[in-house]
């Protein structure tokens, strides 16, 4: 992704509020269906790490092969996630630089 797109992402992130919680249970395939049904509903999520903050950078890894996303940026413990809609009639962002 393209630096001035993850930008806009992250300024259109700067109001969002967590989707999901990695906790305790860590990633499970529940966990993992979550944040694929979240980024099917809304394109652009946040996860916040609640335990695992250690091993943060390996699962979002993780997490972004087994969905097909892509980190758009961390602050803390909390990571954004895009991944665009398949369905063009289903896209609610638009990016600025055509990818």
């Amino acid at each position: 992704m393209k630096g001035k797109n993850k930008r806009y992402l992250r300024s259109l992130g700067n109001r969002l509020e967590p989707v999901v919680m990695i906790g305790q249970g860590g990633m499970t395939a529940s966990v993992i269906r979550k944040i694929d049904d979240e980024l099917n509903r809304h394109e652009l999520i946040k996860i916040r790490f609640v335990a695992f903050k250690d091993q943060k950078d390996h699962l979002v890894e993780q997490i972004t092969q087994k969905t097909g996303s892509e980190s758009a940026g961390s602050t803390g413990h909390t990571v954004l996630l895009y991944r665009r809609h398949p369905d063009k009639d289903g896209r609610k962002i638009s990016l600025p630089v055509p990818e």
